[in-house]
């Protein structure tokens, strides 16, 4: 469960960080693609969580990018 955790935190901050090969998507843009399994399969129970805590990753990525 640690290895997918730390996973799907990877995956999120790949898509929402800029990168010399392409422009960082949105939160929204970014929690829909892996919601969609845009980016791979991941543990049902991680992905209810990561709809649960939407508010507070998207807070997290704005203070991140001030």
């Amino acid at each position: 469960m640690s290895a997918q955790l730390v996973s799907l935190a990877d995956v999120y901050d790949a898509l929402t960080s800029e990168r010399c090969y392409k422009k960082a998507f949105s939160h929204e843009k970014a929690v829909q693609m892996i919601l969609n399994g845009e980016c791979g399969a991941f543990n049902p129970l991680l992905m209810q969580c990561l709809t649960d805590m939407q508010s507070k990753l998207k807070e997290e990525l704005h203070q991140r990018l001030e």
